[in-house]
């Protein structure tokens, strides 16, 4: 039964190789490329790891052979479904004209510039108020909520006003963005030195949260951003890949594990766990590497397999309710004192499929966004991926399509193009972008002007 996977995994390859065959070049910033070497990782890799090492998932009862081939097939063709509905608009002319037509009465941020006189007072500005907001956090305990074994996202118990702080927290991420936005177009060596320190500083910020993404952000965004100006060196690509299968998914598993609450003792042991395992002094270091990052941390195969096996038997099918939470969490909580925790989901998730058994009974779980598909409509879920290509083919329309870029409009595409190729449901994914576009446009109101033609 083991050769199905394999097969299933092949036929995943070929699905994920697709966008390189169609655009014959690669390209970072394209979302179906990024997001194919993202899938696979995912949703393939898992797949052969857990039937070679069924022992380690006793656990699970839906780790079977059988289970995760019918997993499978929903993974390979909700993105076969997402390729098309992404590639549609480039080939269709009546959808490429609806596009148009859409993109022509939304604002042109490529005819906007960013003008900051005092630029480095300015971004000084940006650093202290966002490192302030971020201490604030740790004084009210909200730190620990971006999945570091906490509550993730529940902010119940919390003031509305200290939700908005939060919000500030993202200001040193963007003076990053800046900093190499500027570097990118005057070369200046100074804005590039100081970026890569602010960087520093931000992955160390993020790094104890236990999110792999979140700790991956800073990065991945400053990397888009050059990938649009210039080609990124291969060694670039080579190390960056290393270096997060080899540090932030073991680490960030390690601490998310022995997470207690005392956020610096946990991280000095999770340090010391970290070097007493990939020191290279464990004899069985290749297989800790493996199981942490594809075992554990990546294994979004299982999850699926999960939700496919499972549903509706543990939950009913939830009917697009998941998606309707992206709408909900635009509404202020001081207008809608008692509307539903969005990050509460993950969290209810995690309880009733079982993950409390690895992860503890704090943990939020992510369903993935394939997941998310059936747990809404069962295999009718498919249909989704058609819906997530359609919707990331317009975000790269009306950002690339009339191939231009300004500071502005190449700094709301990044982080378009963070959130649209991390795994997550529609409302965190999407939730958290126009938050952060919100706070983007307030922070730069002052400082964007019209080109003149």
């Amino acid at each position: 039964m083991d050769w199905i996977i394999y097969l299933e995994v092949f036929i995943l390859a070929i699905v994920c190789a697709i966008p390189f065959l169609i655009e014959k070049k690669y390209r970072f910033y394209s979302p179906p490329q990024t997001l194919s070497f993202i899938y696979f990782a995912y949703y393939g890799i898992p797949a052969i790891y857990m039937i070679n090492n069924m022992s380690l998932f006793l656990i699970y009862p839906h780790v079977r052979t059988d289970y995760i081939s019918v997993g499978m097939v929903f993974i390979i063709f909700a993105y076969i479904l997402f390729l098309i509905g992404y590639y549609l608009p480039f080939k269709d002319k009546n959808l490429k004209k609806i596009f148009k037509d859409i993109i022509l009465k939304l604002p042109d941020l490529s005819t906007y510039k960013i003008e900051i006189k005092n630029f480095p007072f300015i971004i000084s500005i940006f650093f202290i108020l966002g490192w302030i907001s971020r201490f604030l956090l740790f004084k009210w305990g909200i730190y620990s909520h971006t999945e570091a074994g906490e509550y993730a996202l529940r902010l119940e118990g919390f003031k509305f006003y200290q939700q908005y702080i939060y919000l500030l927290s993202i200001l040193p991420t963007f003076s990053i963005l800046l900093l190499f936005s500027k570097w990118l177009k005057n070369e200046n060596k100074f804005f590039f030195n100081l970026g890569l320190f602010f960087l520093l500083i931000d992955f160390i910020y993020y790094l104890p949260t236990g999110s792999k993404e979140r700790a991956l952000m800073p990065l991945f965004l400053v990397m888009t951003m050059y990938s649009l100006r210039k080609k990124i060196p291969f060694p670039w690509l080579f190390l960056s890949g290393i270096f997060f299968v080899f540090f932030i998914i073991p680490y960030t598993n390690i601490f998310k594990s022995v997470y207690k609450g005392r956020l610096l003792e946990d991280l000095m042991y999770s340090t010391e766990l970290y070097l007493d395992i990939f020191s290279g002094k464990n004899k069985k270091f290749f297989e800790e590497l493996m199981y942490y990052t594809f075992g554990l941390r990546l294994n979004y195969t299982e999850v699926v397999t999960n939700i496919v096996t499972n549903t509706p038997y543990v939950w009913d099918f939830q009917k697009g309710y998941t998606y309707m939470l992206f709408f909900i969490a635009l509404i202020p909580r001081f207008l809608w004192v008692n509307k539903p925790e969005v990050g509460s989901m993950g969290y209810d998730f995690g309880i009733a499929y079982g993950y409390n058994l690895n992860y503890g009974q704090l943990s939020s779980v992510d369903m993935s966004w394939v997941g998310e598909m059936f747990l809404n409509f069962g295999w009718y879920g498919i249909l989704c991926g058609f819906f997530y290509g359609l919707l990331y083919s317009f975000i790269y329309h009306y950002f690339l399509g009339r191939g231009k870029l300004s500071e502005l409009s190449m700094i709301f595409y990044v982080l378009a193009f963070y959130f649209m190729t991390r795994s997550g449901t529609f409302a965190s994914q999407f939730g958290e972008l126009l938050k952060d576009y919100l706070v983007l446009y307030i922070s730069l109101f002052l400082f964007i002007r019209k080109v003149k033609s």
